[in-house]
């Protein structure tokens, strides 16, 4: 194979795995790519998850090396599980999505397309739905099987294995039809609350600047503090957020929507106190 055909995906690789690392575990923790070479015509990667960024002391007294191999485990079967869902969609878009707890108390989502459905990790769901990026990436890794000599792709642990094959290479990077044009995340934004829900799948009335807007709230996380009653709101609270923001095109107008895919912040407005005379 041409070295021009596979760097790319090799890159979109540690790209994907850098990402997946941010998302999850912020700067705890750094995942590299190592590349070695066990047979001719294959590659071998290691995933090196380094927590020297770290106290290392405090590491080493608390056996965090065991917490690294955990995190590195994690972030292999959710790069995985990205690539098992984008092969099953095949370009589709989800007829219905139902999150759920199971037995062990993790948080799940179920997506259904007519009599189809998939059970993934709840940031298996929001990684690849929220993060355009990522799906781009997943892509880019996939990319030579668009090679001539190529027939499979196969990406594997010590528990689980995705194996791509060339005929399904351009259902695999196919995406959905839609009217969506643009697609920006924008970071940090303050939003004071208007009419906040305490229900699912109800859009907040929010101020953004001037702007008077309504957000989908998908912070899965901080909606159950919400549904559980340990987040309460009151009249001038704020939140600051990362939100998705997606314009398309309905009835030859431009529509923007709103969906706020992380709370970063509560800000409680200031309480009036009161003296008795």
């Amino acid at each position: 194979m041409k070295v021009q055909e596979l760097a790319p995906s090799l890159v979109a690789l540690n790209k994907l795995v850098k990402t997946l690392n941010d998302n999850i575990y912020g700067n705890k923790a750094s995942a590299q790519l190592y590349i070695k070479a066990f047979k001719p015509g294959s590659f071998g990667i290691d995933l090196l998850l380094d927590t020297s960024i770290l106290e290392q002391v405090k590491d080493l007294l608390t056996c965090n090396t065991t917490s690294a191999f955990i995190n590195a485990h994690e972030i292999i079967q959710i790069m995985l599980e990205l690539f098992v869902l984008k092969r099953w969609l095949a370009g589709r878009k989800p007829d219905l999505i139902e999150e759920k707890i199971d037995k062990d108390d993790e948080h799940k989502v179920k997506i259904i397309i007519k009599e189809e459905k998939l059970v993934v990790d709840h940031r298996t769901y929001n990684l690849y739905f929220h993060h355009p990026e990522i799906r781009d990436d997943l892509n880019s890794v996939a990319s030579p099987l668009a090679s001539a000599g190529v027939d499979k792709m196969q990406l594997s642990s010590t528990r689980s294995e995705f194996v791509l094959s060339r005929n399904d290479y351009q259902s695999f990077i196919a995406d959905p039809e839609n009217k969506d044009f643009s697609e920006n995340i924008l970071q940090n934004v303050a939003l004071l609350l208007k009419s906040p829900y305490f229900e699912k799948d109800k859009k907040w009335k929010v101020l953004m600047g001037d702007q008077s807007i309504f957000v989908s709230i998908e912070d899965v996380a901080f909606m159950n503090q919400v549904l559980s009653g340990d987040e309460t709101f009151a009249t001038g609270d704020a939140l600051v957020a990362d939100i998705v923001m997606t314009q398309s095109i309905e009835n030859n107008k431009i529509v923007t929507s709103y969906k706020v895919i992380k709370v970063i912040e509560h800000k409680n407005a200031p309480r009036q106190l009161s003296m008795p005379l």
